[in-house]
């Protein structure tokens, strides 16, 4: 028998019970519960896996002189109790009766920081129940004839309502959340009532953190309040627990915390990690080391591993072959027997994979090589829905486990991600991202300190438009945009007249770079899912692919000679800059490898001595390399750039956007447009800008900084009622 603090909280699964307050409460929100259910939870409780009798309820619920139909009383007691905890007597989760007797808790209970042992006696036996004036033979026997027909009754009804489909009736598509900034990461608990997901907004200083609320409720509740963005959250098997993956200087890796909120605690010690999956035993994680797309260390594969929620311990599961970049995405299938998973061959290029829960042959799902952001397995288990890219724009496809054409399920009209579907109670939630990027300019003045005029719009639309790059004579600006569908790179004048379409290829294209003569445009683009670099004439035409390798080929730049196109590649393991001769590469003209410590988005000075260039893609720093013939030095020229696409280069120095290193959360979001001096080595702060921007482009004289500003994150949850 447990021995309880007075006044300690109740803790099982997703509720808490306060004896103080006399309170229920499910994810922190207050359950309605009646006094005698409540009498009865509390006494259960106190008992967790003992028979607390009939007798034993009467006399602690009503005193000896009291007159009432006990047995109908304590009978409708215990049924609205069950209502309270969405319980089901036929399978009991926390109240369990025991026939003749009375009933017992037999849900993990803990109380106050101690969890209370559950010791679950086995029920007695037929013989048994014999002995102790049970039913009787003849009786059993025709209890039992009339529990099957009834069975048999009831899986004939639900066949024929699965077939029908009548009873669920259509789906409906309702707004989940409508928080201002980001709502993303959609997970169910496991009755499929309530829902984990994380939230941001940086614009209001609200840092990313881990939530969960009721469907259908307003209200909800933060679990995580820790540094950096979490992400991935899961739901224990139990539903007790929350599993998610934290992105952190000093303390990235994943981490569990309680349903109803507590301290986190810390299971793996990673450089990144992202999604993950509870094994179904809830003692065991499968987890993903790779975060998001290029989140990696150069030249290693990453496996799948399993890790023990205890002790940490981690061992290997999946096998990824040579030249991949590993296994991501881990998802358990509702019977408990397979995993699926997306295997990455590049960032931008992956596939599904279905393989036995305990290991051994992976089956390819998918062939399309195209970015995957997620996916669900169907309640059933006969199909994956899945978020695939095509034509620039994230869609969710159902893709049968047993083959077949995969069929959409949204529109390609908004990019529509991270599924999940509940295991009971047909429901589908997804990620919907609508954001306004448009292009913004600030005005450049000043012969000797630049000075930067306000920020004003450019070049918008409702589609969206980013990487601005201006042409050599400073009269066009090229640009990707969705303003078609998908993002394609366009041409407009330099004030965003008279746009024009440049690329058709219907699939993901961007960074656009003219050459020297304004004759033609570089840029890369992902027909096949494999990123590689291309050259497009000016006013149009055809275009001319110049790499064609199976690494990542991407953002490239022209030589001030014309002669070569310079890109960051990762066909060595390590992105570094590269230069392939403008007619393409081939066996007899291979591509160069130019930097040898790391190396991202670079740019040649006007003067050609220089290639000034990032370290990686997720590395900070700026440095610069000689390219006069036999000296091959690299140098850092400023060490606190923040990002591959905060910068651009002028004859005098270095225009680049920093994100203030102030104590988090800050107020509001804040990033200062900055100027960094050749002559001087001096830094000044020429404007500050409350929005995300990236990509800069100088004009040609100097005289005007056009960049990509997001100037709205619509990101929310969808949730699709009688989904099937």
């Amino acid at each position: 028998m447990s021995t309880t603090t007075p006044n300690a909280a109740f803790r099982f699964g997703a509720f808490e019970l306060d004896r103080s307050s006399g309170e229920l409460r499910k994810y922190g929100v207050r359950i309605k519960l009646q006094e005698k259910p409540f009498q009865i939870l509390l006494l259960l409780l106190e008992r967790p896996g003992e028979i607390v009798s009939r007798q034993e309820i009467r006399s602690k619920l009503w005193p000896e002189d009291t007159f009432v139909d006990f047995e109908n009383s304590i009978s409708a007691a215990v049924r609205k109790l069950r209502e309270a905890l969405s319980d089901n007597s036929g399978t009991p989760r926390f109240v369990e009766t025991i026939s003749r007797r009375g009933y017992r808790f037999v849900a993990p209970v803990s109380i106050g920081n101690e969890i209370a042992e559950v010791s679950t006696a086995p029920l007695p036996t037929q013989q048994q129940e014999r002995r102790s004036g049970g039913i009787p033979g003849p009786i059993f026997v025709a209890i039992t004839v009339l529990l099957v027909a009834l069975l048999a009754g009831l899986l004939w009804f639900s066949l024929f309502r699965n077939h029908t489909g009548a009873s669920l009736g259509e789906p409906q598509t309702v707004p989940l959340t409508s928080l201002p900034g980001s709502e993303n990461f959609p997970a169910f608990s496991p009755d499929g009532k309530a829902i984990a997901y994380t939230w941001d907004d940086a614009e209001n200083g609200i840092r990313s953190g881990v939530y969960i609320k009721l469907v259908g409720a307003e209200a909800h509740l933060r679990l995580t309040a820790g540094p950096g963005a979490d992400g991935f959250p899961h739901w224990s098997p139990d539903g007790r627990y929350i599993a998610f993956c934290r992105t952190a200087s000093g303390a990235t890796g994943d981490y569990i915390v309680s349903a109803l909120g507590g301290p986190e605690r810390r299971i793996t010690t990673l450089d990144s990690c992202g999604n993950l999956d509870w094994l179904p035993d809830g003692q065991h994680l499968v987890i993903s080391q790779l975060l998001a797309a290029r989140s990696f260390t150069p030249g290693k594969t990453y496996p799948l591993l399993i890790v023990a929620t205890e002790t940490g311990e981690q061992r290997t599961l999946t096998t990824p072959p040579a030249g991949s970049l590993g296994d991501a995405s881990p998802l358990v299938s509702p019977d408990r027997k397979s995993l699926a998973f997306t295997r990455l061959m590049a960032s931008e290029a992956a596939d599904v994979y279905v393989m036995p829960i305990g290991g051994g042959h992976a089956r390819r799902l998918t062939f399309d090589g195209q970015a995957k952001r997620g996916m669900a397995w169907t309640a059933d288990g006969r199909e994956i829905v899945v978020a695939i890219r095509y034509a620039g724009t994230f869609r969710l496809w159902r893709v049968p486990l047993e083959g077949g054409q995969p069929r959409a399920i949204t529109s390609g009209g908004e990019d529509s991600y991270s599924p999940a579907i509940a295991r009971e109670g047909n429901r589908l939630a997804y990620t919907v991202d609508r954001r306004d990027v448009n292009l913004w300019s600030v005005a450049i003045t000043g012969s000797n300190t630049p000075k930067a005029g306000a920020p004003v719009r450019w070049i918008s639309s409702n589609r969206g438009q980013a990487d601005p790059q201006y042409s050599p004579d400073g009269r066009k600006i090229a640009f990707q945009s969705g303003r078609s569908g998908p993002n394609e790179i366009w041409v407009s004048d330099s004030d965003g007249e008279a746009a024009m379409q440049l690329t058709h290829l219907g699939g993901y294209c961007g960074s656009p770079h003219w050459s020297p003569d304004g004759s033609q445009i570089a840029f890369d683009a992902r027909p096949g899912g494999n990123p590689d670099i291309f050259v497009v004439q000016a006013d149009g035409g055809m275009p001319r692919r110049v790499t064609n390798n199976s690494a990542e080929d991407i953002v490239p730049s022209w030589s001030r000679d014309g002669k070569w196109i310079y890109f960051s590649s990762n066909r060595g393991g390590e992105f570094q800059i590269w230069k392939a001769p403008v007619a393409g590469e081939s066996p007899a003209t291979p591509a160069v490898q130019v930097t040898q410590g790391g190396g991202f988005n670079a740019l040649e000075s006007a003067d050609g001595k220089y290639l000034y260039f990032a370290k990686g893609p997720s590395k900070s720093g700026l440095w610069r390399r000689t390219l006069a013939e036999g000296v091959a030095r690299e140098e850092p020229v400023l060490e606190s750039l923040q990002n591959w696409g905060f910068w651009t280069l002028s004859s005098r120095g270095i225009y680049f956007f920093e994100y203030p290193q102030a104590a988090e959360p800050p107020s509001r979001l804040k990033v200062l447009l900055k100027f960094f001096d050749f002559a001087s080595k001096q830094t000044h702060l020429l404007a500050t800008i409350e929005k995300l921007v990236s990509t800069p482009t100088l004009s040609p004289d100097g005289r005007r900084l056009v960049y990509a500003q997001v100037d709205r994150i619509d990101r929310d949850l969808m949730l699709v009622e009688n989904f099937r």
